[in-house]
C-alpha cells in the first residue's frame, strides 16, 4: 500500500513539473513528456482541478497550473533562512547596481533561483522566478559553480545534463564550455551572452558556503545592449562587493 502511495505521488509531481515548463498543455502533449498513460494524466489533473492547483481551458481543452502554487512557494520562500540572511543586501545590491540580481543554489545538476530582486528603476522584464530549476552549463550561475569544480565532475554534469537548446547561442560543445570555465577559475567572473534568453547578457561569480563548498552562486543580469564595457566593469564591481558581503554574512573569509 505504502509503495503503491508513493509511486501515486510521484506520479502526480512528474504531471506538475511537466505543466510547470509549459504556459498552458493538453492531455496528450502530458502523455509525450512524462511517458503516463492517459487515464493516469487524467485522474491527477481532474484530482488537481479539484483542490484548485489547475485550471482548465474549454475552448482548448488545455490546462494551466494556478497561482496556489506560487502561495505556496512564497510560503517555503519566506521560511528559507539562507533567503532571509542575504534578502536585505541583495535588495541593496539590485537597486545600486540598476539591474537584476540572482542567487542561486545547485541543486544535483541544475541550479535553482532562490531569490530574484529586480531594482524600481527595473525596465527589462526577464523570464525567471524563484524556484525556477534550469540546467547548470546554460546558466552563468551554473557556470560560476563549475569553474570550481574538477574535469571529472564537469563532464560527468555535462552527460547528464538535461539537454536544453534555449536559443541559437545555447553552448553544445562542451570544449567550449571548458574554455569558458577556464577564463571564469581566471577571473572569478562566468557569463551568459544571450544563451538562455535572446537579448539578455548575464554576469555571475561563485559564493563559496560555509565550507567552501560549491553550493551559490550571485548574478546580474540586463540587456545585452547595454552591457558596454564600461558598464560590466562598474558591475563587476559591485558583484566583488556583494560576494564579499555574502560570505561575511555566511561567516566565511576569502
Amino acid at each position: 500500500m505504502a509503495g503503491e502511495t508513493m509511486q501515486s505521488v510521484e506520479r502526480l509531481f512528474i504531471v506538475v513539473e511537466a505543466m510547470a515548463q509549459k504556459e498552458t498543455v493538453g492531455v496528450r502533449e502530458l502523455k509525450t513528456i512524462t511517458g503516463l498513460n492517459t487515464t493516469t494524466i487524467h485522474r491527477i489533473l481532474s484530482s488537481l482541478l479539484e483542490l484548485g492547483y489547475v485550471i482548465q481551458n474549454h475552448e482548448t481543452d488545455k490546462y494551466m497550473l494556478t497561482y496556489k502554487w506560487t502561495a505556496l512557494g512564497n510560503a517555503v520562500y519566506k521560511k528559507n533562512a539562507m533567503v532571509q540572511l542575504v534578502h536585505p543586501y541583495l535588495k541593496e545590491l539590485a537597486e545600486r547596481i540598476g539591474d537584476t540580481v540572482h542567487f542561486a543554489e545547485r541543486v544535483g545538476n541544475n541550479i535553482r533561483y532562490i531569490d530574484k530582486i529586480t531594482p524600481s528603476s527595473g525596465i527589462f522584464a526577464i523570464g525567471s522566478f524563484v524556484g525556477m530549476e534550469l540546467p547548470i552549463p546554460n546558466t552563468g550561475l551554473g557556470k560560476a559553480m563549475l569553474s570550481q569544480l574538477p574535469d571529472e565532475d564537469v563532464n560527468r554534469i555535462w552527460e547528464e545534463r538535461e539537454k536544453v537548446v534555449y536559443t541559437d547561442k545555447t553552448i553544445q560543445d562542451v570544449n567550449i564550455l571548458k574554455r569558458e570555465l577556464h577564463e571564469a577559475r581566471e577571473t572569478g567572473f562566468a557569463y551568459d551572452r544571450e544563451e538562455r534568453e535572446v537579448g539578455i547578457f548575464c554576469i555571475a561569480t561563485n559564493i563559496p558556503d560555509f565550507n567552501g563548498g560549491v553550493r551559490y552562486a550571485l548574478s546580474v543580469s540586463a540587456s545585452a545592449g547595454n552591457m558596454t564595457e564600461d558598464n560590466l566593469t562598474r558591475i563587476k564591481g559591485l558583484l566583488l562587493e556583494g560576494k564579499k558581503e555574502l560570505m561575511r554574512l555566511m561567516g566565511r573569509k576569502e
